[in-house]
């Protein structure tokens, strides 16, 4: 079972609010009918007598409408549009006692544009049952709702976020948002919510957080990308529910928290920069889960369709620590082995088979110098076919020496693969001894080493 609250959508307006979604608007209201293409700018010198709670109505299609800096444009429902609007500018305050801006199902906006700040003490910054061609808040403005920053029940074509949206939901979506874009500079607090909805792109380079990062309850994402970070409480990233669809992961940045995809396969690709999966726990349920192309650094455990998946690896994956693989491995690219200390280091223990192929690079950190007669037990499995084509000891290719032993700069490394694990045995061959005499000199040297030699286990997850 997975908490209900995945799988929910902000407070509904009750009581008098409810009348908000009707027609109708209670309280004193500032009515702007705008001819001929003049904008509408709001400012506090131009109203005097202006109620504290003015409120704007826009019942007939307006240009522009525009609110100054240093203006605030304050009500039950601040701006209410049931018309059409070309370009909606906000370099003040709009402040809503239920709802800051409210598109109502008749309503368009072709360009909203935030450069100050947008809020609601008890709803939704931004609420919208029509349609938004682009909303753009910028670098150092704020969208933020008690339930949601961003409420879309509509369509929005292009959302870009570089300054902040923050509520219970960050954003929630169970309409259309064709690109969803947050920058390097965008913070989205309260996570994503794609409760029914679709989003077409979601492109992330700043920072998305919540109880979950990205909640993709019954709706569908066309593709993920992320160069910056994910996190979650519960889920960095959540797809569950009838007809959650999500497509390919890009992931050059960080998703720190769980993963939960269900009923589909998941691809993992990177790109000119290595991403981290770590905080959490990989589960694909029902499904597969393939390692395409560019570098993960992978510290989280992996579960496949219940251990009856399997796990792929075409790119260049990273492990540094002790990992469960529930499932069966085939490995294709290069499978990086980091190895800090003699007891801290990557270690795969997966629970079927495993298929080795590919490059296998150890990788020594932190001033890491193995020592002679070291075990390291990097992979453990039910059953194994085939073997790495090549090995590397911090990105440089070893030479084969003979049958699984590996002479790298000085350094013997042996691979030996038994029914249900893989270790690797360092030693150093003798000198001034040519090959391949040296083997049948060196492997007496390790015979004699057999009872010093150490095994070094870590601990299993």
């Amino acid at each position: 079972m997975f908490p209900r609250s995945l799988k929910s959508r902000p407070a509904p307006l009750t009581g008098a609010d409810r009348r908000l979604q009707g027609g109708g608007v209670r309280g004193r209201s500032l009515r702007v009918a705008l001819l001929g293409g003049v904008s509408v700018v709001v400012l506090a010198m131009a109203v005097p007598m202006l109620p504290a709670q003015a409120q704007i109505t826009v019942t007939t299609p307006q240009p522009t409408l525009t609110n100054n800096a240093g203006t605030t444009v304050a009500g039950g429902i601040a701006i209410d549009n049931s018309s059409s609007i070309g370009t909606l500018t906000n370099n003040g305050a709009i402040s809503g006692n239920t709802i800051g801006i409210f598109n109502r199902v008749a309503g368009s906006i072709g360009t909203l544009s935030n450069n100050g700040r947008i809020s609601s003490t008890t709803y939704a910054a931004i609420y919208t049952a029509g349609g938004i061609t682009g909303l753009t808040n910028a670098g150092g403005s704020t969208i933020t709702g008690a339930s949601t920053g961003v409420n879309n029940r509509g369509s929005i074509g292009t959302l870009s976020n570089s300054g902040l949206i923050a509520g219970n939901f960050g954003i929630y979506n169970d309409g259309t948002i064709d690109s969803l874009t947050n920058t390097a500079t965008g913070t989205i607090q309260g996570g994503i919510n794609n409760n029914d909805g679709v989003i077409g792109t979601l492109s992330n380079s700043g920072h998305i957080s919540g109880a979950t990062g990205i909640n993709n309850s019954g709706g569908s994402i066309g593709a993920l990308s992320n160069s910056g970070t994910i996190s979650g409480a519960a889920y960095a990233i959540y797809s569950n529910g009838a007809g959650a669809t999500i497509g390919g992961i890009t992931n050059t940045g960080l998703i720190s928290g769980n993963i939960y995809v269900a009923s589909q396969d998941v691809t993992i690709s990177g790109g000119a920069s290595k991403g981290t999966l770590s905080g959490g726990a990989i589960t694909i349920d029902d499904g597969n889960l393939t390692f395409d192309s560019g570098s993960q650094l992978l510290a989280d455990s992996i579960s496949v369709n219940g251990g009856l998946g399997t796990v792929i690896n075409n790119a260049t994956l990273e492990v540094g620590s002790v990992l469960s693989l529930t499932g069966s491995f085939v490995q294709n690219g290069t499978y990086v082995e980091d190895i800090t200390s003699f007891t801290a280091y990557g270690q795969l223990n997966i629970s079927g088979s495993a298929s080795f192929g590919g490059v296998l690079d150890v990788q020594l950190l932190g001033g890491m110098v193995l020592s002679l007669g070291e075990v390291f037990d990097v992979f453990s499995f039910t059953s194994s076919k085939g073997d790495f084509s090549s090995f590397d000891l911090n990105g440089v290719a070893c030479t084969l020496a003979s049958a699984d032993l590996y002479s790298c700069g000085g350094i013997m490394i042996s691979e030996n693969i038994t029914g249900t694990q893989l270790d690797l045995t360092v030693g150093d061959p003798p000198s001034n001894v040519p090959e391949p005499a040296s083997m049948t000199l060196f492997g007496a040297a390790l015979a004699g080493l057999a009872g010093l030699r150490r095994r070094v286990r870590a601990k299993r997850a």
